[in-house]
């Protein structure tokens, strides 16, 4: 596997959204846990009876950088990728660990600085996979149970339960009404599919991954043919079960990496990673023989077309459009390549 591959392998194993808003939100986002977080369990120190005999000049220091660190990620809202992001926030619960050791976790105030766990689970349930969040819930238990042990407290486990089952019921609550609310954002409600705002989320990170790796990319814009008159002939009931269908039959001739969308209407459009022209045009053929299989027969046309460089989501939206419509205007039932003649 190339390294490109590898990447995009982890990074979908970390996030559904990579998408550069995404990524900006969440750099943001862990800018602000930093400042906050950090001020905040300086604040819990410095009420610890053993504040005195810290190394203070060592606890500012180290608070200085955090905070300097969160305020100009915060400020800049720079680009943060989850293959960066997510290891921001395992170092942040190993720096909770280590602010823990600093103090007495069994005092009211050392128990105050392992409240950052919470939010950095929290951040994790709301832009992270159930996976990738499950193995930072683990990382907090391993990381407090650390703490308490190498700080000898006495009565541990029921301050390490109620922290660790807390990150536990935190994780599952946000990360089930994220994923809900992501289903609802990002899902077309008949088809079942993606809807437009998640193609145009996901062709954006395509052509981000096509541009900055040289990886392949095809796109396939599906069109219904005579769809109005089976509407007409079998009433609106009959068409909306028809577009189902049509889903379903395509989704079964992708391979796993590909994305189907529905546009709007009887309008589809195809998202093909790493996919040339020979290979594009083949799933482009079965997508069309899927149709003649159904309750209702159907036919549709294909416009395709690769990634160029310099190509936008627009651009790509446009040159399947007019392909689609030369194999309208030739009859339909069609895959049309939009650099192909007419007659092909």
């Amino acid at each position: 596997m190339t390294g490109s591959g590898a990447r995009i392998l982890v990074t979908r194993w970390i996030t559904v959204d990579d998408s550069p808003s995404a990524s900006r939100l969440r750099g943001r986002v862990s800018g602000v846990l930093f400042v906050v977080g950090t001020i905040l369990v300086l604040i819990a120190m410095r009420g610890q009876p053993e504040w005195a005999q810290m190394n203070r000049t060592a606890v500012y220091v180290s608070s200085a950088i955090f905070v300097l660190a969160g305020l100009i990620q915060t400020a800049i809202g720079a680009r943060v990728p989850a293959i960066v992001g997510y290891p921001i926030l395992s170092f942040a619960i190993v720096g909770t660990a280590y602010a823990q050791v600093m103090t007495d976790p069994a005092t009211t105030s050392g128990q105050a600085v392992a409240m950052p766990y919470l939010w950095i689970v929290v951040v994790a349930a709301m832009y992270c996979t159930v996976a990738a969040t499950a193995l930072q819930v683990l990382l907090v238990g391993a990381a407090y149970g650390a703490a308490l042990a190498v700080t000898h407290t006495e009565v541990w486990l029921p301050q390490w339960i109620m922290v660790f089952g807390t990150c536990i019921v935190v994780a599952a609550v946000v990360g089930g009404l994220s994923h809900e609310l992501r289903q609802r954002a990002y899902t077309d409600v008949l088809t079942g599919v993606a809807n437009r705002r998640s193609l145009m989320l996901r062709l954006g990170q395509e052509i981000d991954n096509a541009t900055r790796r040289g990886t392949q990319l095809a796109v396939l814009l599906i069109d219904l043919d005579k769809f109005k008159e089976l509407n007409d002939a079998h009433g609106h009931a009959a068409g909306d079960a028809a577009l189902v269908d049509c889903a379903r039959a395509w989704q079964a001739e992708l391979r796993s990496d590909d994305f189907l969308a529905r546009l709007g209407g009887d309008e589809f459009f195809a998202v093909l990673p790493r996919c040339d022209n020979t290979a594009s045009r083949k799933i482009a053929e079965r997508m069309l023989a899927a149709l003649s299989g159904l309750a209702i027969p159907l036919a549709c046309s294909i416009g395709m077309t690769e990634f160029r460089t310099g190509d936008t989501a627009d651009t790509l939206l446009h040159r399947t459009d007019q392909a689609m419509y030369v194999g309208k205007g030739a009859g339909g039932n069609s895959v049309i390549h939009a650099d192909a003649p007419p007659d092909r």
